[in-house]
């Protein structure tokens, strides 16, 4: 039976692994779930919506269908590098409505056109914060530039495995119809082909049918 002193323990014990209570230790926890897969880094800053950064992903994933460890790392970088853009994208336009709380001359001020007033501010708000945003549009060079690369690299590989597969499919075809026309019995595995009967035949019947459509 628990003496009072080890119950008072168990009770303070509890109270540490019941998990964050604050709104910021809840937004780090969040973050959790999507930290990079190989570097464990964090992702989503503390600001982002960690919801919406999965959702990219998964709509991402979707359309790109990698498979295997490579495609699947390049992916992850298509993923977080064209979050990154968006957020340097939103970072230049809070940059660019700054100017609009800080002190302006009278004569932009006075301006009655809003459209001309909007324009001036933005203009003296990217002389005064012109490093600032130079630098920003170099990080996003650097980026654009990595993401273009990455998607090169998927497609590459893609297109490689998909004409290799077409290539191991069209020897199965060939060894289907030899069986086929000989009253032989094919199994395609003991070929080492990974592609099941039923799919070989489905592919054989294509391919007469496309004959066919030449003649």
């Amino acid at each position: 039976m628990a003496t009072a002193t080890q119950t008072l323990t168990n009770r303070e014990n509890a109270q540490h692994s019941t998990g964050p209570r604050t709104a910021e230790g809840k937004q780090r926890s969040s973050l959790n779930a999507v930290r990079h897969g190989l570097t464990g880094q964090t992702v989503v800053l503390p600001n982002e919506d960690p919801g919406r950064y999965l959702k990219f992903r998964e709509a991402l994933y979707r359309d790109l269908a990698p498979q295997g460890t490579v495609e699947l790392m390049l992916a992850q970088t298509i993923c977080d590098t064209q979050w990154r853009l968006e957020r340097a994208a939103a970072r230049e336009a809070n940059i660019l409505a700054i100017g609009h709380l800080e002190p302006l001359p009278d004569r932009i001020v006075n301006l009655e056109i809003l459209d001309v007033r909007t324009a001036m501010i933005e203009v003296i708000s990217s002389e005064r914060h012109e490093n600032t945003l130079r630098n920003l549009h170099l990080q996003e060079s650097r980026l654009s530039r990595s993401l273009y690369k990455a998607l090169e690299e998927i497609r590459i590989l893609q297109d490689r495995r998909k004409n290799a597969a077409a290539a191991d499919l069209g020897e199965a075809v060939t060894a289907h119809m030899y069986h086929k026309q000989n009253n032989l019995t094919f199994n395609p595995s003991q070929f080492g082909f990974v592609f099941t009967a039923p799919e070989i035949a489905r592919a054989a019947t294509r391919q007469q049918w496309r004959q066919k459509q030449r003649l």
